[in-house]
């Protein structure tokens, strides 16, 4: 099996803070095996399967869920 990203070749570099993130995420992306939970990880840089696994928030270590510990809403989700 092949990733989904594979006949795109690399992402175009963007600059700036989010567009190192936007870049981190489309890196990952390529790790997704269904083109629209590609999509969900570039937009958001959470996996379908840890939404699907913890919720909404993602993973353990996602950012939303850090920001959400922060704030003190985390239990909301």
């Amino acid at each position: 099996m092949t990733n989904t990203l594979n006949g795109f070749g690399a992402p175009a570099p963007i600059s700036g803070y989010l567009g190192g993130r936007v870049n981190s995420n489309a890196q990952a992306a390529g790790r997704e095996m269904n083109p629209l939970d590609a999509g969900v990880r570039i937009g958001t840089g959470i996996s379908m399967r840890d939404i699907d696994q913890y919720g909404p928030l993602g993973g353990q270590n996602s950012e939303a869920r850090k920001i959400a510990r922060t704030l003190g809403i985390e239990g909301l989700f």
